[in-house]
């Protein structure tokens, strides 16, 4: 996937994220649950594209400072894998 692909599908996801977002201001407890497992996989999908991008960042420059630690990134959602 391009990089110029990967930001796209971001903005998709985001924009998806919003409309959840309003759709929850006047959900049932049902909708509710449903619209936040729906946006969890969003953030999950959006943290993997920007994993990625950072990998692409880092093969393109691998001189970089920000290279110099090999420890695998923390996960910041309590539901990532």
């Amino acid at each position: 996937m391009t990089r110029q692909s990967k930001f796209l599908w971001m903005r998709d996801l985001l924009e998806h994220m919003q409309s959840c977002h309003e759709q929850w201001e006047t959900a049932d407890e049902r909708r509710e649950r449903l619209l936040a497992e729906t946006m969890r996989r969003d953030l999950e999908e959006i943290r993997r594209l920007c994993d990625s991008l950072q990998d692409d960042v880092d093969r393109s420059n691998p001189s970089a400072p920000h290279n110099t630690n090999t420890a695998p990134r923390p996960r910041l959602y309590r539901w990532a894998a």
